[in-house]
């Protein structure tokens, strides 16, 4: 169940964060609190302690029609273990919804894509991919998990 978990906290440590950038501004970018979480190593089929450390650039921004607004997130971090792992890990986030991005209420998507590969001093590797999709309609989210895939690779 924790392997499921790590994409939705990557998401909502994300849109925890509840700024915005209006497309007047430049892209911000940020360090995000370390995400720490225990899960089983698809390597060995133990249980290890797994941390993630980001940094996020994101950009909100309003479009044209002020109903209709429009964000870019692109997080990328390292992936440790206390298995001896190491590796990186990219996760791409894209939003978009009607009024305003600091209103409440209206429709909202998501869609998030995460990736990574952490390795070993004996050689071995394993995998993360994740791909979900978030709808919030009248504040009701519904998380569609597609794909979710965590397998050792050598």
């Amino acid at each position: 169940m924790t392997r499921y978990i790590i994409a939705i906290l990557c998401a909502v440590a994300l849109l925890g964060s509840g700024e915005s950038v209006l497309a007047k501004s430049p892209p911000e970018t940020i360090t995000l609190d370390p995400v720490i979480f225990t899960d089983v190593n698809p390597c060995s089929g133990e249980t290890h302690i797994v941390t993630l450390v980001w940094t996020v650039r994101y950009h909100d921004f309003e479009l044209t029609d002020p109903a209709r607004h429009h964000g870019v997130a692109t997080l990328a971090g390292t992936i440790t273990t206390n298995s001896g792992f190491t590796g990186r890990i990219t996760q791409v986030d894209l939003y978009n919804g009607s009024g305003s991005v600091d209103a409440a209420g209206g429709a909202d998507t998501w869609t998030n894509v995460t990736n990574g590969i952490a390795r070993n001093d004996s050689g071995d590797m394993f995998a993360v991919h994740a791909a979900l999709h978030v709808t919030v309609v009248d504040g009701e989210p519904r998380v569609t998990l597609e794909r979710f895939r965590l397998e050792c690779i050598g």
